[in-house]
């Protein structure tokens, strides 16, 4: 499989996996506030607080969702160097300035005396 083939797979069985997920998080969480409003704080079946609770757990599966998508998926490509295995500019193109030549991205050089040292840097690696 070419890189293209390879993202599109990815993006593809991702996106699905993350409907399915954002489904059932947003049936437990309605199913979850509708039992607790009915047994454990005795609101009556025709309230208006029934509306609330299906608004929030639409909203709360939705944010959940969301965040454990980007963890997920970037524990994933970290975990298993995805990155070279991926496409960078799936439609083909390049990005140009508004001349339409293409951009060269600068590679920052920094001076010494604002690098780590390496005991620095084994510190900052130890923490990450």
């Amino acid at each position: 499989m070419n890189k293209k083939v390879y993202t599109g797979v990815f993006v593809l069985i991702a996106t699905a996996l993350n409907l399915i997920f954002t489904l059932l998080v947003i049936i437990a969480s309605i199913s979850l506030g509708t039992a607790a409003l009915r047994f454990v704080f005795k609101v009556p079946e025709g309230s208006q607080v029934y509306a609330y609770v299906i608004l929030g757990g639409l909203i709360f599966g939705i944010v959940l969702s969301f965040i454990v998508y980007t963890k997920v998926t970037t524990k994933l490509i970290q975990r298993y160097n995805m990155d070279e295995k991926f496409e960078d500019n799936w439609f083909g193109r390049k990005k140009t300035d508004k001349n339409g030549k293409p951009v060269v991205t600068r590679k920052t050089n920094m001076p010494d005396s604002v690098k780590l040292s390496d005991e620095e840097a084994a510190e900052r690696e130890k923490w990450d």
